[in-house]
């Protein structure tokens, strides 16, 4: 009796350890999956007992471990204001460093920008929640040694086997018990021979749970939101690279202020000694260098000005601007391009090939109709519940060993077969029904808002092609106005040598072209964010992004 005793328990023992093991080794696969290189999924699996790892077309940018927090992040400092006389023109800051481009920060972006990294997070969420609900079908060991060693009844009876849901609804169990000792009369079943009996039993419904149940369900659901984080994180950096992108355009357009603030700031500090050289022979009077200076450091004020607008702007870019570690970046004014890129223009024929683009690009209305899906299986599951429950059981046993003579059993050698049929109705079925009704009126609010979406995409890239047409024409006329502004300020500064005219009649012309300077800029700034506006609103992605 006490190697039995000794046998059960090192069965169970055995098993248990087995089963920490698998656990140990399940983890630590998930691990290396997460560290390592990430499959693709572009299906729900049909054998959801293998959860795919999430997409590769999801994964903008390597997966890296996080930095050591012990060591302490370095941030870029805020550069100093520059000096008046300093010109972001000269030779020497222009090979200081080369001209930063946008695409460089959308790469940035999408390469090291933390919001884009959680939001890559969501990928990995989806990916354990698929495995916990494929924890529905994992394989269950059981064992157990159920003793009476005291009373009329003395018994001992051990067992272990094997549980097996499958993916058709079906449940599968196998194992081997053995029973010893002086059982009761209505008990005689839970006897055995002396080798034992092996039992095989198979559970099939018929009705309800046949087609979809709980545990399919929920795994079906859980595959659909792995799917789906592939447009969620798609539209986190959409809504990125339009920040990245109107950031930088402000960073231009702000290092193009500079420029022009600084021009006028030279032209006066130019025009200083001829001044003094005419007051000196009496051409001009005392008040006129006195009114240069007065020019000199008002324009020094609007430089100032316009540096901190400069460098506001740069602060924000560094938002977006990054190194592959993930540090901000402070774009300096020698990184700032010479002048704005080409404009190009647009058919505003194309607006209704536009829509139907961005309403097959916009990641959007994948998540609606990822969303649909979702809520179509637990619809399924909810009639599926309001079904009538009839269940088939079907068991196989069989004893081996010498019969056990010695307390007058029969022999239970030959094979055992036992079948049943199990039918159980509901009645009210309310919580079936409810849920029906629940999900039916979800499905609802999601076919109206996919609707909405539609309408909305469609405003979006409306305005946006309204937008790039008023600017472009805007960008003509402040063209224009700019070359009429700069032939009158030419005209103006022959006229004030030849001392026909006075400084303030030059200030005017100056400032007045400077403004018009600025307005070309203000309007091709408006331009480039227009058309990074309708890149969102169109869904488009980088090239190599989508790559």
């Amino acid at each position: 009796m006490v190697r039995k005793k000794v046998f059960a328990w090192a069965c169970v023992l055995s098993l248990s350890w087995g089963g920490c093991t698998s656990v140990e080794l399940s983890d630590r696969a998930v691990s290396n999956a997460r560290l390592g290189h990430r499959g693709t999924v572009s299906e729900l699996p049909q054998d959801a007992g293998s959860p795919q790892k999430p997409h590769a077309s999801v994964e903008l940018a390597a997966f890296e471990e996080p930095a050591d927090e012990s060591e302490p992040t370095v941030t870029a400092p805020l550069p100093e204001l520059l000096g008046p006389e300093e010109s972001p023109n000269d030779s020497a800051d222009q090979t200081a460093g080369q001209p930063l481009s946008l695409d460089e920060v959308l790469n940035s972006i999408v390469r090291a920008y933390p919001l884009l990294e959680a939001a890559r997070q969501e990928q990995w969420i989806a990916y354990g929640n698929v495995i916990s609900a494929s924890g529905s079908f994992d394989t269950k060991a059981k064992a157990g040694a159920l003793e009476a060693p005291l009373g009329f009844y003395e018994t001992y009876r051990h067992y272990v086997g094997f549980e097996q849901p499958l993916y058709n609804g079906m449940d599968v169990f196998a194992g081997y018990r053995i029973g010893r000792g002086f059982f009761k009369p209505w008990y005689k079943g839970r006897e055995t021979d002396e080798g034992g009996e092996f039992k095989a039993t198979i559970n099939l419904p018929l009705m309800q749970d046949k087609i979809i149940d709980e545990r399919r369900a929920n795994l079906g659901v859980a595959n659909i939101e792995q799917a789906a984080a592939q447009p969620m994180i798609q539209a986190e950096l959409i809504d990125y690279l339009l920040a990245g992108s109107v950031a930088y355009w402000d960073w231009v357009a702000a290092g193009q202020g500079v420029r022009i603030a600084r021009g006028l700031l030279d032209l006066a500090n130019e025009r200083k000694v001829a001044i003094q050289e005419r007051v000196d022979e009496g051409d001009l009077a005392e008040i006129t260098m006195t009114d240069n200076q007065r020019l000199i450091a008002s324009r020094r004020s609007k430089l100032i000005a316009a540096q901190q607008k400069y460098q506001l702007a740069a602060v924000k870019l560094s938002l977006f601007l990054r190194t592959p570690q993930g540090e901000p970046i402070l774009p300096s004014e020698s990184a700032l391009p010479k002048d704005f890129p080409a404009v190009e223009s647009i058919d505003p024929s194309l607006g209704h090939e536009l829509i139907q683009t961005a309403w097959a690009q916009r990641p959007e209305l994948a998540s609606l109709i990822l969303k649909q899906q979702s809520l179509d299986v637990e619809l399924n599951q909810a009639r599926n519940m309001a079904l009538p429950e009839l269940d088939w059981y079907t068991s196989v046993s069989q004893d081996v060993g010498d019969p056990r003579k010695d307390k007058g059993k029969e022999n239970k050698q030959p094979l055992e077969l036992d079948t049943q049929l199990l039918l159980s109705v509901p009645l009210q079925r309310r919580k079936a029904l409810g849920k029906q009704t629940s999900l039916e009126a979800k499905i609802a609010q999601v076919r109206a808002k996919e609707e909405f979406t539609r309408n909305k995409i469609a405003t979006q890239v409306q305005m946006a092609l309204v937008s790039l047409q008023a600017d472009l024409a805007l960008i003509e006329q402040s063209q224009t106005n700019l070359e009429l502004a700069e032939e009158l300020q030419t005209a103006e500064e022959d006229r004030f040598r030849e001392g026909e005219s006075t400084i303030i009649l030059v200030n005017i012309r100056e400032q007045a072209t400077a403004d018009a300077r600025a307005g070309v800029v203000a309007a091709r700034a408006d331009y480039f964010r227009s058309r990074a506006e309708l890149e969102a609103a169109l869904g488009s992605l980088p090239d190599h992004v989508k790559n």
